[in-house]
């Protein structure tokens, strides 16, 4: 995911890069003789990569444009974080500010997506970002007996339990 306007500038002129390279590439190889179906081998990572890009500028668009409609789950939750930072405008240091952490603590964060980050500071981002989440929860029977399960169980080597 892009992160900054700096990485989004830098996508944008990779882009150019890309596509000038892969006209250039598809040039060259039909001057060497080779058919269309050859020359569009030769230039399909390229292509890959300007799909990949375009995806990725596109994503950053949308983000900056405040829509995180595409974050849907739990399991985007990071990628979320970082996406309302951008779309709030903020940068690093200033959620670090925001939030009473250092700037580097929120790059590290950012870096590793939010994974192990606690609830407690979970909950200062998403209130800093003005973040819902209007998922929910519930129970799901799938995998479950319908006898109780014997105290203990459930925590078996677990903490404590672990080391008797």
């Amino acid at each position: 995911m892009i992160r900054s306007d700096a990485e989004y500038k830098k996508a944008l002129n990779d882009l150019d890069l890309v596509l000038a390279l892969t006209e250039e590439e598809k040039t060259y190889w039909s001057g060497e003789g080779m058919t269309e179906e050859e020359t569009s081998a030769m230039v399909e990572p390229l292509r890959l990569r300007a799909a990949e890009l375009k995806d990725r500028i596109q994503l950053f668009e949308r983000v900056r444009a405040g829509d995180l409609s595409m974050f849907t789950n739990l399991d985007h939750l990071g990628e979320a974080l970082i996406a309302a930072r951008v779309a709030r405008g903020l940068s690093q240091r200033e959620l670090a500010d925001l939030i009473g952490v250092h700037e580097s603590q929120v790059s590290r964060d950012e870096r590793n997506e939010y994974h192990g980050v606690g609830g407690e500071r979970l909950r200062d981002l998403m209130k800093a970002l003005d973040l819902t989440f209007k998922g929910r929860f519930s129970l799901s029977s799938r995998g479950w007996h319908s006898e109780e399960p014997k105290p203990g169980t459930l925590l078996r080597g677990v903490g404590r339990a672990e080391r008797r």
